[in-house]
């Protein structure tokens, strides 16, 4: 059930939400909020929890979290690879094409445009044009079962297993676990991500040992057009 609070957790009240099985709360001020259920359940207050109505979310995918930009643009995720985002504080729902159907456990947005989705399998999935299209940004074998941003290079991801995952550029994730610290074996340079980008992209790579690493960008021709690692 749904449990208020008005005296800083002293006391808690439950509130008849009209809906079984809540999953996710988010609150975009002290009057409106939502709620994500399973079965495809959302619901939405405008008076602080007192009564609530139940939003048609048009699937029946076990809803896990529920996250608003601003008072008309909202995104929820859940089994299957199910995003659903709404333009109008929650009224009409549509689906997004994510590519992927793993269970979407936590979304949130770090602006209007850039969003991070998590998974039970270890990925991250991320957005930087609103929801229309998504990549999968990051992976690993845990589930990530949380993420947050507090504002657009400094995130957090919260996997099984005792650590946490930070980042400080929108997306190189950091793990502080030493059982997370592998011995690479080889040099590596992946994709880039977003591709393709604007206004700009992420590129990852490891070194077998400690040393001078030079990246540089070469266009079609071959000319030199710019040197983004040299140190």
């Amino acid at each position: 059930n749904l449990q208020k609070t008005t005296n800083g957790g002293l006391n808690w009240v439950i509130q008849n939400t009209n809906l079984s099985d809540p999953t996710s709360i988010y609150f975009l001020n002290n009057e409106t909020g939502y709620i994500s259920t399973v079965a495809g359940g959302i619901g939405k207050t405008t008076n602080a929890g007192n009564t609530w109505q139940v939003l048609n979310s048009g699937t029946i995918a076990n809803l896990s979290s529920i996250f608003f930009v601003n008072e008309n643009t909202g995104y929820v995720c859940g089994t299957g690879g199910v995003i659903l985002k709404s333009t109008n504080g929650g009224q009409l729902w549509t689906t997004l094409n994510t590519g992927d159907i793993s269970y979407y456990l936590s979304i949130t947005f770090s602006n209007e445009n850039r969003g991070y989705a998590v998974s039970q399998d270890g990925k991250v999935l991320f957005t930087s044009d609103g929801g229309d299209t998504w990549a999968i940004q990051y992976s690993e074998n845990n589930t990530f079962s949380a993420v947050q941003f507090l504002n657009l290079d400094v995130g957090y991801i919260a996997p099984y297993g005792g650590y946490i995952l930070k980042t400080t550029t929108g997306g190189i994730m950091t793990g502080f676990s030493p059982v997370q610290v592998t011995q690479v074996s080889d040099y590596h340079l992946s994709q880039n991500y977003p591709n393709p980008f604007n206004p700009k992209t992420v590129i990852n790579y490891e070194l077998q040992v400690l040393g001078n690493a030079t990246l540089k960008v070469f266009d079609v021709l071959g000319n030199e057009v710019a040197e983004l690692v040299n140190e």
